[in-house]
């Protein structure tokens, strides 16, 4: 989430908040809703399913270099 806060009479703070699902539901409340109203972006990323982690985390292992196997029933890195 993205936030714009005016903190003085010219100064403009961003803040970006990252957190579980339960901290949409924090900023749901309402003694919160100033400031879930100077929102400028939310997004929700799912978690992978099961079968993908595996080949994800094998590809971030290659692109930082590693070169052998980690686990063994991934597909081929490119």
């Amino acid at each position: 989430m993205l936030s714009n806060i005016n903190v003085d009479k010219n100064q403009l703070r961003q803040m970006v908040l990252v957190g579980q699902p339960q901290l949409r539901e924090l900023l749901r409340r309402p003694e919160l809703q100033q400031f879930a109203q100077r929102m400028a972006a939310d997004l929700h990323i799912p978690p992978f399913p099961a079968e993908d982690v595996a080949d994800y985390v094998q590809h971030r292992l290659w692109v930082a270099g590693r070169g052998a196997r980690l686990f063994l029933t991934t597909r081929p890195c490119p």
